[in-house]
């Protein structure tokens, strides 16, 4: 499993202060893709071969002072629709292929982009002629999106962030862009959103966050500009709506609290005041923000191991504007994209233990609606995923349906396409 940055501690339980009334290296594992679970002797049950905690405690559900409702965990239905491989393991000498945390629509093509791909890689729209593009301009790290017709990559190093645009064969289109020079100390982070034909990244720095702007030109929009400077341990998710830049963040004032806020902006800056959703003994990081048509769509983790997927609507504003649900069975959120008044939730299930530690879990995949209920069961997507394997799963809005890609049991990159519920085909 792909790892978190963050450093929880063993703080496990979900307290904070909400501003505003109720109203983003493991242990190998002998078990590979087998169903069987081991006996359990306190309370839990197996559902598909998933631990199911019997008594979630209290203190795991509440996200503060925001009404939680627990979804019940349910026994998943087979997966429908269509499958091809992209990346074979043994294509890669049995090394592993490709983990793709991000899908994007690239003109005719598909962008797929992650922490654990070194570049990015790029298909049709039926999973042919996959490709990946090793590279990575950056010493600390390089962020890449598709601005539509083109690829725009933020790069950070030791002491400097720069933007290039590329084509979608890997081609530098243009020179580098300088957007800051100096930085002490080095920035650890950094993500990306394009929209409007340009892109806006966000780096980590010590306790600081900044963010500049490329405009449709590929020219800087501006000096950079401070997004927060009151913790650290980032997550951050951004998404382009309606012309701006809608940015959720999460960090850490010490190690046992977090503060979230939200913030419009446009490439120059911030637009209006940041609006505090989080403050106060939480733990919890920040997976993705999703527009909707009413709003946005929150996913967040929880600290802890089993049951710490949350979901939490947000209005148009970025004020949180209903329940927040915490779903149950589910262990790591990866994604979510919309389908029509629909959302669909890509999350590895509750692992099975092993000796005690952490074991293989199954990918998931979940119909709801827009405030994050569930409309549907959870749909597997295949067997057990080992442990000790790098996993990262995109999903990608089609015209009748979704599109994901996982990493199998095999260690096999596949493309996955299916309805909006999941069993049936696009």
């Amino acid at each position: 499993m792909r790892r978190l940055r963050l450093a929880f501690g063993s703080a496990v339980c979900l307290a904070a202060t909400f501003a505003y009334a109720c109203g983003s290296g493991s242990h190998p594992s002998a078990i590979g893709d087998s169903d069987a679970a081991p006996p359990s002797d306190d309370g839990s049950r197996t559902i598909d071969g998933r631990i199911i905690d019997a008594n979630p405690t209290a203190s795991d559900a509440p996200l503060g002072q925001l009404p939680t409702v627990d979804e019940p965990d349910v026994p998943c239905v087979q997966a429908g629709g269509t499958r091809v491989t992209l990346f074979s393991n043994a294509d890669s000498g049995g090394n592993g292929s490709p983990a793709i945390a991000h899908l994007q629509a690239l003109r005719a093509l598909r962008l797929g982009t992650g922490d654990n791909l070194p570049g990015f890689a790029t298909f049709d729209a039926i999973g042919q002629n996959a490709q990946v593009f090793d590279m990575s301009p950056g010493t600390v790290q390089t962020s890449f999106a598709s601005e539509g017709d083109t690829i725009g990559a933020m790069i950070a190093n030791a002491a400097t962030i720069e933007y290039q645009r590329f084509d979608a064969q890997g081609a530098a289109l243009g020179g580098r862009v300088s957007l800051r020079t100096g930085l002490v100390p080095s920035p650890i982070a950094i993500w990306i959103a394009a929209g409007g034909g340009g892109s806006l990244g966000v780096w980590e720095a010590g306790k600081t966050l900044s963010a500049a702007g490329i405009t449709a030109a590929g020219a800087s929009a501006g000096p950079a500009w401070q997004l927060s400077n009151d913790g650290v341990a980032a997550s951050v998710s951004i998404a382009y709506v309606g012309g701006k830049y809608a940015i959720l963040w999460s960090v850490q004032p010490t190690s046992q609290s977090n503060l979230t806020r939200f913030v419009l902006a446009d490439p120059s800056g911030i637009s209006g005041a940041p609006v505090e959703i989080a403050s106060g003994g939480l733990q919890f990081s920040v997976i993705k923000l999703l527009p909707t048509p009413i709003g946005f769509l929150a996913v967040l983790l929880g600290a802890g191991g089993d049951n710490h997927v949350y979901t939490v609507p947000l209005d148009a504003s970025g004020n949180v504007s209903g329940t927040a649900h915490r779903l149950l069975g589910a262990d790591y959120p990866w994604d979510i994209a919309l389908q029509g008044n629909e959302v669909g939730l890509v999350t590895s299930g509750n692992d099975i233990l092993v000796d005690g530690s952490e074991g293989p879990r199954k990918p998931l995949f979940r119909p709801l609606d827009l405030t994050g209920h569930p409309i549907g069961p959870w749909v597997c997507l295949d067997g057990f995923v080992p442990t000790g394997q790098y996993q990262d799963m995109a999903l990608l809005q089609e015209a009748n349906g979704y599109a994901l890609v996982y990493k199998t049991p095999a260690d096999d990159t596949v493309l996955v396409k299916f309805d909006h519920l999941g069993t049936g085909a696009p």
